[in-house]
């Protein structure tokens, strides 16, 4: 194994083989957007976090600001979640 060529390709196999493995363990629910309306700078988008729970989403394009609310429309009740600067949030 002192071709270089070979060297990188068992590199190369055993990261692809790290990556694989870690994709079949991790699992994740999907984030999906339900709906999206756009009024002036406002971008509102509606997303579910569980079967009784809501999240909207707020974007001030004209600030640059993300608010979070959680919605409970069973208890009928909305909540601020988290304030994201989304200038601040790209510079991390």
């Amino acid at each position: 194994m002192k071709n270089p060529q070979n060297i990188t390709l068992a590199v190369l196999l055993i990261l692809a083989v790290v990556l694989g493995s870690m994709l079949l363990v991790t699992t994740s629910t999907p984030v999906l957007a339900d709906s999206s309306v756009r009024n002036g700078d406002l971008v509102f988008v509606t997303g579910a976090y569980s079967n009784s729970r809501d999240l909207l989403y707020v974007l001030n394009r004209s600030i640059p600001r993300i608010n979070v609310y959680s919605v409970d429309p069973q208890k009928d009740t909305v909540e601020l979640l988290d304030t994201v600067d989304v200038l601040k949030g790209f510079d991390q």
